[in-house]
């Protein structure tokens, strides 16, 4: 290795050396070297990265809501949404078997409240679940 000291391109310090045996002694470290590479590239890599969390240029995605059978059309980025709206989420039955089983350990969990939750309507219920830990 030489010593040979000369100005580091990134940050333009007087400590560009090789700093190992596949440097070529233009960089004072292994960080300036990626950056410098980095920013050379900058606006390449921002149109991807933006490209790819926008979803631009990608089709749009058709569907068939497995609860109501409608076939809805989805942006790229949303394409992991299953229903084709909040209502038929709310209806599909995997929710309402999470619901139920929730109730189902609640009442194992508190006999005492049972009654309770069953007169004090939809928004208590949820409330009461909650305050519960389910």
């Amino acid at each position: 290795m030489t010593t040979e000291k000369k100005m580091c391109k990134y940050c333009c310090k007087n400590e560009a050396t090789k700093y190992s045996k596949y440097s070529n002694g233009e960089f004072c470290s292994k960080e300036c070297a990626r950056g410098y590479s980095t920013s050379l590239k900058r606006k390449e890599i921002s149109k991807k990265v933006s490209k790819k969390l926008t979803g631009t240029g990608n089709p749009d995605v058709e569907k068939i809501c497995p609860t109501c059978g409608k076939t809805f059309t989805l942006p790229w980025k949303r394409k992991h949404r299953v229903h084709c709206s909040p209502k038929c989420a709310h209806n599909s039955t995997k929710v309402k078997e999470k619901i139920s089983r929730k109730l189902k350990n609640f009442y194992k969990k508190y006999p005492d409240e049972k009654e309770r939750l069953l007169k004090s309507g939809k928004k208590g219920r949820e409330q009461i679940l909650r305050n519960k830990g389910f």
